[in-house]
């Protein structure tokens, strides 16, 4: 079984990593400003970079009849969210194990961070981005967006009203493809965090046709917010 602290979260256990501790309280005191969005019947989210579940657990409290799809590629962060999460019905909550990327099968995850899983990145996908050490990490499945996309639908989501991504540089190739095949389109908010500040333009450009859309600058740092919500909304 991982090793974790138990702390306290909506009056339930809540099982992390210390490392990471103060991820999740970021992600509780609204990280990603879903706050504006509770006067709203949110319905269906899809947490990509699900970590050990703060964003879905938050959500959970908010939007207790909402379907959610938990996406969380590493094998110990995935035990956790299923920890967590473990209060949620089966019919409101799908957990994937598994790293959304351009592929299927398998891939490696790697960490740019000491003791700490929040900043795990596919090393795939970060080669596009730019040089980081990539040769040591842990064994992953990786699922494709196109397979991704088939099993919300599968799932009985076909729009989704909330979209959050914090996948450590996956964001742009996940929004571009969904952006490419229109199914951006049937995406009401998007919640996420950049990576890479040389990339954040290929952001605006994918989510331009579809979407009124807000990327931090955030300088000096290499990662910030983004935020949008579909024109119609």
């Amino acid at each position: 079984m991982t090793n974790a602290a138990c702390y306290r979260a909506f009056g339930r256990d809540f099982y992390i990593e210390p490392a990471s501790a103060q991820h999740a309280n970021s992600v509780f005191q609204d990280e990603y400003r879903i706050r504006a969005l509770r006067q709203h019947d949110v319905r269906t989210i899809v947490d990509i970079g699900a970590h050990v579940g703060s964003f879905t657990v938050l959500c959970h409290e908010w939007w207790p009849e909402a379907k959610i799809v938990a996406v969380e590629p590493h094998p110990e962060s995935f035990e956790l969210l299923e920890r967590n999460t473990r209060h949620l019905p089966d019919s409101h909550l799908l957990r994937i194990n598994a790293a959304v990327t351009a592929f299927d099968g398998k891939c490696l995850l790697a960490s740019a961070v000491s003791h700490s899983r929040v900043g795990e990145y596919v090393v795939e996908v970060w080669n596009d981005l730019g040089p980081r050490f990539d040769g040591f990490g842990v064994e992953a499945t990786a699922i494709s967006v196109e397979s991704f996309w088939a099993r919300i639908v599968e799932f009985g989501i076909e729009h989704v009203d909330l979209l959050k991504l914090d996948c450590e540089g996956a964001e742009y190739g996940i929004v571009e493809a969904l952006a490419a095949s229109g199914q951006l389109a049937d995406v009401g908010w998007v919640r996420g965090e950049w990576h890479g500040r040389a990339h954040r333009p290929r952001l605006a450009k994918a989510l331009a046709e579809t979407h009124v859309a807000h990327v931090d600058v955030n300088l000096p740092h290499e990662c910030g917010l983004f935020v949008g919500h579909r024109r119609d909304n």
